[in-house]
């Protein structure tokens, strides 16, 4: 793997953390789209069931919380089918029981937005209570904790991040045209690399 790819892995992988720790909701799509985009390309980093588990926890999250921001319902709708489809094509990798497991939770979380869009008194209700009891704190606890193993098996496959892959070029003025967002993201890559030697990534 080239350099810059390793040091691309290493930055997305910060500033999905990032995204993930400030709890960002709106950004989840970025870490389903990151997530994908790994699994193609080496999916026996972890198995399909955590895969499942973890992209299906962020799209959920994801809708909820637009329900929460009052976002559209033609919106919410659409990120629905987007996530949720009512139909789709199996992962060769996955068993045909898992097959049948993507499939019930899909449809049943489906089932449970379009009753929301629905039904204004059920929403109104749900959102009361039942989104913190479902989709809450332990919720987004465990999905954080899937995403954080996944970015530690990323990790292992990458050989230790060298200084000179996360100082900004020496050239005067260059920096100048660094996004601010993007060097927070090397001091963070830059960090995790320091721990890395003892433990990799923390999952507190």
């Amino acid at each position: 793997m080239a350099e810059q790819g390793q040091l691309l892995l290493r930055v997305t992988g910060a500033a999905l953390r990032s995204v993930v720790s400030g709890r960002h909701a709106h950004h989840y799509g970025r870490v389903v789209d990151f997530v994908d985009a790994v699994w193609l390309q080496a999916s026996s980093l972890i198995t399909y069931q955590h895969y499942l588990k973890l992209t299906l926890a962020f799209k959920a999250k994801l809708v909820m919380e637009m329900f929460v921001r009052q976002c559209s319902l033609l919106d919410i709708l659409q990120t629905l089918d987007k996530y949720f489809p009512p139909q789709s094509s199996a992962d060769p990798r996955a068993s045909k029981m898992e097959v049948v497991k993507e499939q019930q939770c899909r449809l049943q979380f489906r089932r449970l937005v379009l009753r929301l869009v629905r039904d204004g008194a059920y929403r109104h209700h749900f959102l009361q209570g039942n989104v913190e009891q479902e989709f809450g704190a332990l919720f987004m606890a465990a999905a954080q904790a899937l995403l954080w193993e996944f970015l530690e098996r990323i990790e292992t496959i990458l050989p230790p991040l060298r200084i000179e892959q996360v100082t900004p070029p020496p050239h005067p003025g260059t920096s100048l045209l660094t996004p601010p967002l993007v060097q927070h993201f090397y001091k963070l890559t830059l960090l995790r690399s320091k721990k890395c030697s003892l433990s990799l990534f923390s999952l507190s």
